[in-house]
Formats: structure tokens, sequence, C-alpha cells
């Protein structure tokens, strides 16, 4: 079997240390800058899943994330490629689309369409789950700036206090008034550069 990979439009593209990866809808081509060899990584020879939704280069672990539209992740090491399918198999009727990865200390979070997740690469498994829209509107994107956690939805930004033991709780994050809520364009980005904090 053979999986034609539409390779018309990039959905995502990082660089690992020399390797090139460029994320198609359904597909993972990987090229090596040295050596300019290719290959095409699908469902057939190696990933987990179809539909690619975003990639993250993880410089602590050495790794490449894999982000999926229902909520599969696969991690992508020099020797292997692990499967990470706990927020794909959560029981939950909305989507479950992988959006964002961020680095925070010893943790990666994932900005999916109804939580944030927070993601031990150590050990492949979720540790905890954040509900800052009470999962009724997807998370773009997450960043951190001094001692708060961002989450940025299509239309607005919540902010939590970053070491509060009770973020899974809607309660405890706000919506911050600095960003004014846009109901007819579309915020997309969540940037932290020199302590500022960019949409």
């Amino acid at each position: 079997w053979r999986l034609h990979v539409a390779s018309g439009k990039a959905v995502d593209v990082v660089v690992a240390e020399n390797t090139i990866f460029t994320a198609y809808t359904n597909g993972l081509h990987v090229l090596n800058r040295d050596t300019e060899e290719e290959e095409l990584l699908t469902e057939v020879n190696g990933l987990s899943d179809i539909e690619i939704s975003c990639l993250y280069y993880d410089s602590v672990e050495a790794c490449v994330l894999v982000g999926y539209t229902n909520g599969n992740i696969d991690k992508i090491t020099a020797s292997s490629i692990y499967n990470i399918p706990a927020i794909k198999l959560a029981s939950i009727p909305n989507s479950k689309k992988i959006n964002r990865f961020k680095r925070q200390g010893p943790y990666v979070y994932v900005a999916t369409d109804f939580c944030i997740a927070k993601l031990d690469l150590n050990k492949d498994e979720i540790k905890d789950t954040y509900y800052p829209t009470n999962g009724n509107k997807a998370i773009l994107d997450v960043s951190f700036r001094k001692d708060s956690i961002y989450a940025l939805t299509e239309d607005e930004m919540f902010v939590g206090y970053a070491n509060n033991i009770a973020l899974a709780d809607p309660t405890q994050w706000i919506v911050d008034a600095r960003l004014p809520i846009d109901n007819v364009n579309t915020y997309t980005d969540l940037e932290v550069i020199n302590d500022s904090l960019f949409v």
C-alpha cells in the first residue's frame, strides 16, 4: 500500500539540528541537510495517524513532536517514533485537535481545541489538564511570562497563576482585559520576546 501525500501546501516546518521536518496534511517530509537524504513518513511507514496539525522541536529531549487533528501525538527521536495517544483517547465529544506545543521548565504544554495538557516527555504521559475556557473554546496557543500562564483563543486571552495547583478548575482563569475581545479578526499566535507578550 502507498499513501499519496499532497505536498502543495505545508502545514508546519521545524528544524532539528541538521534535519528539516516539513508537515503536509497527511505526511511528513524529512530532509537531512548534511547528506541531502530525504524520507517521507506517513501512517503506512511510521506515523501513528493521518492528518497532521502542527510540529514542534524540543531541544531538551532532542525530539520532534507531531500533533494531529484528532488529538494524537507522535514523538520522533533519532532512533524511534513513539505514540502518545492520551488526548486522542480522552472521552470528550468536542474536537481534540492539537494546535501548539510550548516548553516551560520540565514540561511541554499542549494547546488543544478543548484544553491545555501538561506533557511529561521523560515518561511520555500527560501529567495534568487545564480548562481555561471550560472546554467551550479552542486554545490556539499557550505561553508563559513571569509567574503567569496565558491561553489564547480566537477572540480573547485567558491568564492564570502558573504555580496554581488548581488550574484544572476554569474559575482559576480570568479573561485578560488588556487584550480587547475581537469579534472581527482572529487571534492566532502568542509569543514572549524580551519579557514582552505579543499577540
